[in-house]
């Protein structure tokens, strides 16, 4: 008997667990150190420079890091030629080497901590787990592909010049599809001219905070002054790491059937074992 009844309250206490979540000002980091790196994945990877990377070749539609969604969407068009969009991961070191085939590559030369990073080929989104939707601050830098052809042209862009500029948008939604807030960063700079103007080879910070809390979903848009016919002609690409989010410990609307729920689950329990 006893044996039983100990059983029932430790039910109780794993429900209650679950209602809880994360303690309020809790911090998460997001730094895609979690994701498997091995030799499986060999098939996913390939590149120059140093490092490997995974561009959804398992056709898995994406990975997780930390709890956080990373999309994508790969063809394999045959012949050896195919293509993705969402997100990838990496850890390749690659700044010097020009064109698409160096498209995993991060311009500041590797991870802004650890070894790994994610590249994204916008427009994309991430999203993000119950419980930590308050987004803090992102490191993020331009794509070796991208910061390459700013900077030097290729056959598709020019090399950018007094006026021109590479903007990043980050926009939060909530579980509803409502805009919560947005963060503009400038990947390349050059509005002012030529002195004062740069292309981010670095790992920058970014205060999210402004996406404000409740947020399930982030997005992200890229904007450059070179355009074409078909839109922008500078590669579409940009380097994130270490993504900190805040804890958002109560329930959100979506949530509140499943956590009443459990409410009456518990109380159910309860009254059994106090019969």
């Amino acid at each position: 008997m006893m044996r039983v009844l100990m059983g029932r309250k430790l039910e109780i206490v794993l429900v209650v667990g679950l209602l809880a979540g994360p303690a309020q000002g809790e911090l998460l980091q997001v730094g895609f150190e979690d994701l498997g790196l091995d030799a499986g994945w060999v098939e996913s990877y390939g590149g120059p420079g140093d490092g490997v990377y995974y561009n959804g070749s398992n056709l898995s539609g994406g990975f997780s890091s930390e709890g956080v969604f990373f999309g994508n969407e790969y063809t394999d068009w045959g012949g050896g030629y195919y293509s993705w969009s969402g997100w990838a991961y990496s850890t390749t070191t690659d700044t010097g080497t020009a064109g698409f085939d160096n498209q995993y590559s991060a311009f500041a030369g590797g991870a802004a901590g650890g070894r790994v990073y994610a590249v994204t080929y916008a427009p994309s989104t991430l999203d993000l787990p119950l419980g930590w939707r308050a987004p803090q601050e992102l490191s993020v830098t331009n794509n070796s592909y991208a910061g390459i052809s700013m900077r030097d042209g290729d056959a598709f862009a020019k090399q950018f010049g007094a006026g021109d500029y590479f903007l990043l948008t980050l926009t939060g939604y909530d579980a509803g599809g409502l805009e919560t807030g947005s963060v503009e960063v400038y990947l390349a700079d050059f509005r002012d001219g030529l002195e004062t103007g740069y292309i981010l080879d670095s790992w920058a910070t970014v205060d999210l905070s402004p996406l404000g809390s409740g947020v399930a979903q982030i997005t992200f848009s890229l904007e450059s002054t070179d355009t074409g016919d078909f839109g922008s002609n500078t590669p579409s690409y940009v380097a994130i790491d270490n993504l900190v989010l805040e804890s958002t410990p109560v329930p959100e609307p979506r949530t509140w059937s499943l956590a009443l729920g459990l409410c009456g689950f518990a109380f159910a329990l309860f009254r059994r074992w106090k019969a």
